[in-house]
């Protein structure tokens, strides 16, 4: 071959090579670099159907769903955003789910959600997978509204969640959701967390439902700024569930339940800066919850803070007004700086030897030898209460208007002496409370005056009960062996209920005292102003101040009922 024409020929193999490695260069960088995303659009004309679109799509594509109603149950199984424009409605037909979202990275927004079916797995958007957005969406009429099942990561954030037969949020077995600044109503639960934990719940309104924000084997959640209200039952329940955050929230209005109500082995939660008004309850601890920390909340208009069961817990900073605390069964307590009604929260615990002159409300738990005198207690849970403590004296105090004006449990060898006791629920109770003794005391306008429960050998005497509206002086069945003498019983609704218990209506030795000017010396029992028209044949026995026929009195009986009120009456030692 000529070696020109040979030369030549050797360039064009090079030249050929050369555009060989170009096209398979361009052949593997078309394989490496995405194409761009695409928008499709679910409008009658490009699909007819969401689901068409979804199947359809790429990662990374917008689905646009233009106004209607789509009766489907859509599966989004790939990282696509779904927009409804001008709320296009998802309508399940009753049957299963009406979204499904199983990929990660997917968006929903601006949808109408609506008749998923009825059964407990049917939900209106129901994610399963990670990194999703749910947002602007109106999901009402679903068995459940919104569902997280065995996920993280996902954002549910302004919604309106309504209306459905179960829960309107729900979270099972699922970590790291944010859920943000939705609107949930009239669901019989608006939120629920199920071995839950390190979620986020805040600012959301919560309203109108059966119960509020409920967890269950849930922890270390973060549960803020939400505000609660209106709901029939708790406004936040917990149970099972620890290390939880509950701040700054507003729990108000819940009618049948309360603000926080810890249940149930329920430890070591914060709840702070709260503001919790017109409940049942404020904030309940019971069943066994225990190292919880309440802590600068503000509690109005509700029964306050109540220990049931429940021991070591932190109490400080809170303010009160017209509610306080009231601790049964509990203790190892720490409670301080706290105010109720403007004056400070007096607790002491294993504490003795101490004067109470300055408080809004008095808690002893493990107490001896404690004097509470000369203080207004009103307007509070209880004014007074006595816990496991003895040898103690009430005394001088004006104490109305709460749920329990004293409350004495568990405690024995106390006297409750010359204190006004009016217009509360319970004036005096006595919950397992023996050898106590309660004289001089002013007790009216309440709805039982004295109450007791499983508590013996107790004594009254010198007492005016009057004008209590339901019962002056109630015994139950296992409140025995007390004795009941000088007291003027004056126009109770019912005088006594004393059915199936054994109590002493009379002194229980002779008595000496001066009458109408004469000298006598008798047992004497109690002045009750019903006894003329019980008896109206009755007479006085020798003009010694005493009726001749005993007053009945359920399965006893005074023997020696007064014929004026025992004031009349002088008494002295021989």
């Amino acid at each position: 071959m000529d070696q020109h024409l040979f030369k030549r020929h050797k360039e064009m193999n090079n030249k050929l090579a050369i555009l060989v490695i170009i096209f398979a260069m361009s052949l593997v960088l078309s394989a490496v670099v995405p194409a761009s995303a695409e928008t499709l659009s679910v409008d009658g004309s490009n699909f007819t159907v969401i689901q068409a679109a979804v199947d359809i799509a790429s990662a990374g594509d917008t689905i646009l769903v233009y106004p209607g109603v789509y009766y489907e149950n859509v599966v989004v199984n790939k990282p696509v955003t779904l927009r409804g424009i001008d709320r296009p409605i998802v309508d399940a037909n009753g049957n299963g789910n009406a979204i499904t979202l199983c990929a990660d990275g997917i968006t929903i927004e601006g949808f109408n959600v609506t008749n998923s079916g009825s059964r407990w797995g049917d939900v209106g958007i129901k994610v399963t997978s990670n990194s999703n957005i749910v947002t602007g969406n109106n999901v009402r009429n679903n068995a459940h509204g919104i569902h997280i099942y065995k996920a993280c990561s996902n954002t549910i954030t302004n919604n309106n969640v309504c209306s459905s037969k179960y829960y309107g949020i729900a979270l099972f077995a699922s970590s790291i959701n944010a859920i943000t600044d939705n609107d949930i109503s009239e669901n019989d639960h608006a939120i629920d967390l199920y071995s839950s934990g390190s979620n986020t719940i805040t600012n959301n309104n919560v309203h109108n439902n059966s119960y509020g924000i409920r967890l269950d084997e849930s922890s270390g959640n973060n549960i803020t700024d939400n505000t609660v209200s209106s709901n029939n039952y708790d406004g936040v329940r917990f149970q099972y569930s620890d290390n939880n955050k509950i701040a700054r929230n507003t729990v108000s209005n819940n009618h049948d339940g309360g603000g926080f109500n810890l249940r149930y082995y329920s430890n070591n939660n914060t709840i702070s800066g709260n503001t919790v008004s017109n409940n049942r309850y404020g904030i309940r601890l019971y069943e066994f919850s225990n190292n919880n920390t309440i802590t600068g909340n503000t509690l109005n208009n509700s029964d306050g803070i109540e220990l049931k069961c429940s021991n070591v817990t932190t109490i400080t900073s809170n303010t009160f007004l017209n509610g306080a605390l009231f601790v049964s069964r509990s203790s190892k307590n720490k409670v301080e700086g706290n105010i109720v009604n403007g004056k400070p929260l007096v607790y002491l615990e294993d504490t003795s030897d101490t004067l109470v002159s300055d408080a809004g409300q008095v808690i002893l738990v493990n107490c001896t030898n404690i004097t509470v005198e000369n203080l207004d207690l009103s307007d509070i849970k209880v004014g007074v209460e006595l816990w496991k403590t003895e040898n103690s004296s009430i005394s001088n105090n004006k104490i109305s208007n709460n749920s329990y004006g004293i409350c004495i449990c568990y405690s024995s060898n106390n006297n409750i002496v010359d204190n006004i006791v009016r217009n509360n629920y319970d004036g005096i109770d006595l919950d397992k409370s023996g050898n106590n003794y309660v004289s001089g005391n002013k007790i009216s306008n309440n709805k039982y005056g004295i109450n007791l429960e499983n508590s013996c050998n107790n004594t009254f005497t010198s007492n005016n009960i009057s004008s209590n509206n339901r019962c002056g002086i109630a015994f139950d069945a296992e409140s025995n062996g007390s004795i009941i003498y000088l007291n003027n019983f004056i126009n109770n609704y019912d005088t006594v209920s004393s059915f199936y218990s054994s109590n002493i209506w009379n002194s229980t030795e002779e008595i000496a005292y001066v009458y109408n000017g004469t000298t006598h010396k008798s047992y004497l029992g109690n002045y009750w102003a019903d006894y003329e028209e019980k008896y109206p044949d009755a007479d006085e026995i020798n003009s010694t101040g005493i009726w001749a026929v005993p007053y009945s009195i359920d399965m006893d009986s005074d023997f020696y009922p007064l014929t004026m009120r025992f004031e009349n009456y002088v008494f002295f030692e021989f």
